[in-house]
């Protein structure tokens, strides 16, 4: 999609004039444009899969009805702006590909442009106008759409911040993969404090093998994950840690011996069920 035209004031207030002029025209074609253009779209599987009810269709077409006289009556202010903001943020919070609304506002202008021929409207003026608002609605929409989709998909990534598991009564596991930015650093002690807290945690068990590294304000953070766990009265424990980070954390004067560091995953699982008087146990030797 190529970039929007950005209008000047001017431009935008000498658009308004222009489609205010041709209002009551165009309104008077809009129920027929609306039926034709429902007409063509259901004809189209996927369309009709997620508009299949006539009471939909009857809403839908009261909204566009609403949309178009807004279209041509109403200035292209700041108001007017946020109501088409808030069309991209439902289309968004509903799930509707952003095709259909591209493939729409296609059809409806072709549609428009064949009431421009039949009425044999060849003010170069008006098309000029219809075509620029046409792209503005779009360039509005499309980036509030947008924009919310990333918001949601940035809410989803944090919750998978800290894919923290419970597994064992009062035991928690913290498995961190990948990259642990400064953003995601503070999710991740938010969302364990609070899990410690919820379920009065006595052993916390964090596994950092599967970082790719380990800077030394990230390992602060950490530190202080760890200590503060400890202060809530959990224990914590630590594995996974490579001679690279290893390096980090003497870097800070850290002796693994006091945060608990264990030797792998499984150590610190032993550590954790010992504590709670509990074993690990290989099934197979129990099957002897």
């Amino acid at each position: 999609m190529q970039a929007t035209k950005v209008l000047s004031r001017e431009q935008i207030l000498a658009d308004d004039m222009i489609l205010h002029s041709y209002a009551d025209l165009m309104l008077g074609q809009l129920p027929q444009i609306i039926d034709e253009f429902y007409d063509r779209m259901l004809s189209q599987s996927e369309f009709k899969h997620f508009f299949s009810s006539e009471q939909q269709i009857k809403q839908l077409k009261a909204l566009h009805q609403s949309y178009w006289t807004d279209f041509w009556s109403l200035d292209f202010d700041e108001a007017y702006q946020e109501k088409r903001k808030n069309i991209g943020l439902v289309h968004a919070r509903i799930g509707l590909p952003l095709k259909f609304y591209f493939e729409g506002m296609v059809l409806f202008g072709h549609l428009f442009r064949e009431v421009f021929r039949t009425l044999k409207l060849k003010d170069f003026d008006l098309l000029e106008a219809f075509h620029m608002r046409i792209e503005q609605e779009i360039a509005i929409i499309v980036d509030s759409y947008n924009q919310r989709k990333e918001a949601v998909l940035e809410e989803e990534n944090l919750q998978l911040a800290a894919p923290l598991s419970q597994i064992w009564d009062d035991i928690l596991f913290l498995p961190l993969v990948g990259i642990l930015h400064k953003k995601r650093l503070k999710e991740v002690i938010k969302q364990a404090l609070h899990k410690v807290s919820e379920v009065s945690a006595k052993v916390f068990i964090l596994d950092i093998k599967g970082l790719h590294h380990l800077q030394l304000d990230e390992a602060k953070g950490l530190l202080q994950l760890l200590k503060a766990v400890q202060l809530m009265g959990c224990k914590p424990l630590v594995s996974g840690i490579s001679p690279i980070m290893a390096q980090t954390l003497l870097e800070l004067d850290i002796q693994l011996k006091k945060i608990n560091a264990q030797s792998s995953m499984k150590e610190a699982l032993s550590k954790a069920y010992a504590f709670k008087n509990l074993k690990l146990v290989n099934l197979q030797e129990l099957a002897i």
